[in-house]
């Protein structure tokens, strides 16, 4: 090996040293660009962990607590760094892939996880119990324009409404999503509990709307039903909503 060979040999692993050491504090400044938020991070870009991580929706924090993450070393060189992660707070959860390409945009891929169902106020006023279930291929969320595709399925368990008096049990909801064309569209349908409801919603360059069809059963319901009729037109037994507007 010539003595210039043997140079770039030492630059290239000391290069390379340097980069598997550098800080996890560095992920700081970019994840703030795309309003996701970490404190107390430890260990490296490689491999580190954040004692609280939280992500600005709609003008208000959620938290997702501890985020442990493992980058893929290659994507760097591309520009479109991936790192598999998992988050852990309470029953809150979340775990996937996420590829940042640029500062404008962030792709979730194999996403999974849970939240609280109480966390839709920040989308709509009303008070909602349960969890809700997601598991999305993919998820593709903009740094000011929200959720530009998705593709996946959304579970509400347990779901509740919750009044100034009392609590409602609903049932069991799923919502399927996808995005054709740049247009977000989700069917809704109902397995269990008693109150069935079916449906579709359109989101598309922050325009929505939504066709609910809801049939509250039994005595129980009747403060739902009272509630309903503000906002629904009766269809024979049923309720439907119709909402358009924009976030």
């Amino acid at each position: 090996m010539s003595w210039k060979q043997g140079l770039l040999l030492g630059l290239a692993i000391f290069l390379i040293s340097s980069l598997v050491r550098l800080p996890a504090a560095l992920l700081a400044e970019p994840l703030a660009e795309q309003n996701i938020f970490a404190q107390g991070l430890s260990g490296s870009i490689w491999s580190g962990r954040a004692a609280a991580l939280s992500a600005k929706v709609n003008g208000q924090i959620i938290p997702w607590g501890e985020v442990s993450w493992s980058l893929a070393p290659l994507s760097v060189f591309s520009l479109s760094p991936t790192l598999e992660f998992r988050t852990q707070l309470g029953q809150q959860s979340m775990a996937g892939r996420m590829t940042v390409a640029g500062t404008e945009s962030v792709t979730l891929t194999q996403l999974t996880g849970q939240i609280p169902a109480s966390l839709a106020r920040l989308f709509a006023p009303v008070s909602l119990g349960g969890q809700l279930i997601f598991e999305f291929d993919e998820l593709l969320w903009g740094k000011t324009g929200g959720v530009r595709r998705v593709e996946g399925t959304l579970v509400w368990r347990e779901a509740t409404w919750v009044s100034s008096v009392d609590r409602v049990p609903l049932g069991v909801y799923q919502l399927s999503l996808s995005s054709p064309e740049d247009t977000i569209r989700g069917v809704v349908s109902s397995s269990a509990g008693t109150v069935p409801a079916n449906g579709e919603l359109q989101y598309a360059d922050g325009n929505y709307a939504v066709d609910l069809l809801v049939q509250p059963e039994g005595y129980g319901q009747q403060r739902l039903r009272q509630t309903l009729a503000l906002i629904a037109q009766p269809e024979g037994d049923a309720f439907r909503i119709k909402l358009a507007g924009q976030l």
